[in-house]
């Protein structure tokens, strides 16, 4: 049997020829370009902490590809745990006072699809990755839930070549950039001005999580004002928790 040296210099060429396929796995099976340029980083890390107990008996590529795929699923694990405490919105860029509908007028956008309902969020979700608010496995995973309502995480990785851990991420995620996508872009959906101004009031006198003020002042100019200058400190995230306090006054699709 081949032994392999174990000084930094052999490392060293041989993550260079690796690199690019670890890379493009990351890509693959991760949610978000950062996350996926996390996870290299981790893997080379690991790989070259380890790298004295690599013995050879396979080749340092099927090494170094079983490293990642462990490491995927501890960093998907996490992620999803993350993902899963979080219900608001962190990635929609800059409100737009004057974006477009989405196609048209819903009643026509109703007969052209032929059933009632939330059929358009498909649609929704194409203009949220054509804008690069999704990233791709974003957009792959919660349009095949929404055509396939029932398909697990295990079927939904097969289908999109990716993991389990990384399409539930990635379906967090996209799941409230959509729903503040709506808030912004969308109004009528949600029951219009009216609807939304009375979830506002419920929110902010809520017994178990009203509003803060950061949040209060987020939504109430951004969303019911329609203001595209508020720059706030902060006012993302404080717009992230006013959408996700609102939402539970309100029927979402």
């Amino acid at each position: 049997m081949s032994t392999t040296s174990h000084e930094d210099g052999d490392f060293a060429l041989l993550w260079a020829a690796a690199r690019p396929h670890v890379a493009a796995y990351c890509r693959r099976v991760m949610p978000g370009r950062a996350d996926a340029e996390d996870l290299t980083q981790v893997v080379a890390l690991r790989a070259w902490r380890g790298f004295a107990s690599f013995r050879g008996d396979s080749s340092f590529m099927t090494w170094v590809m079983s490293i990642a795929e462990r490491e995927a699923a501890r960093l998907g694990a996490r992620l999803a745990r993350k993902h899963a405490r979080e219900t608001g919105w962190s990635g929609v860029g800059e409100p737009q006072a004057d974006a477009p509908a989405i196609t048209g007028p819903a009643q026509e956008r109703d007969r052209a699809v032929g059933r009632s309902g939330a059929h358009w969020l498909p649609v929704l979700a194409e203009k949220a990755h054509d804008e690069g608010i999704l990233g791709e496995l974003e957009y792959r995973s919660v349009t095949a839930r929404l055509s396939q309502p029932g398909i697990g995480w295990n079927e939904l990785a097969e289908k999109l070549g990716s993991t389990a851990n990384a399409c539930a991420v990635a379906h967090c995620r996209a799941l409230p950039k959509l729903r503040v996508l709506l808030f912004l872009r969308e109004p009528d959906r949600l029951g219009g001005p009216s609807a939304l101004a009375e979830a506002y009031e419920a929110a902010r006198s809520s017994a178990s999580a009203p509003l803060t003020d950061a949040e209060a002042e987020a939504f109430r100019l951004l969303v019911l004002a329609r203001r595209t200058d508020y720059r706030r400190r902060g006012w993302q995230a404080a717009l992230r928790g006013g959408c996700a306090k609102v939402a539970r006054h309100l029927e979402l699709p």
